[in-house]
């Protein structure tokens, strides 16, 4: 029996009687905001740490050798990418690797013009395969 709150005491002589009521275990009892707020931020402390191990990985592997970046849908994470890039960039800058920092920030910057480009390209010769004009030009 777990003892919960004490209701009333009262002293007769020497001995003391005291009434208690049984608190509900703790893995009944509803969680209330402080533990509430400590499990989100476990959690979010959990998800952040996987995102930034991942990125950190992707950095290294870009780093190790002329990995080439897959260009899936990441525009929704490219400002956290950033975010992680900058945070590394820092980090290297703080340990004395400016020479790598520097590296690491050529290498990315490299590949987003790429990407930029290649995606540019890409939308122009679609048009001209499909037969599209752009909006003022006409058609050939």
């Amino acid at each position: 029996m777990k003892i919960g709150q004490i209701l009333s005491s009262k002293q007769d002589g020497e001995a003391m009687r005291l009434r208690f009521i049984e608190a509900p275990p703790e893995d009944q009892r509803e969680p209330g905001p402080k533990e509430q707020l400590d499990a989100i931020f476990r959690r979010l402390e959990k998800d952040v740490l996987t995102f930034v191990k991942e990125q950190l990985q992707r950095l290294h592997r870009l780093l190790a050798s002329d990995y080439p970046e897959c260009s899936e849908s990441e525009e929704e994470e490219q400002s956290s990418r950033e975010a992680v890039l900058n945070i590394t960039l820092d980090f290297l800058r703080r340990m004395d690797q400016e020479q790598l920092a520097q590296r690491l920030q050529h290498k990315t910057a490299v590949g987003v013009c790429k990407d930029k480009l290649k995606s540019h390209l890409q939308q122009r010769f679609s048009r001209v395969f499909e037969g599209v004009a752009k909006a003022g030009d006409s058609a050939p």
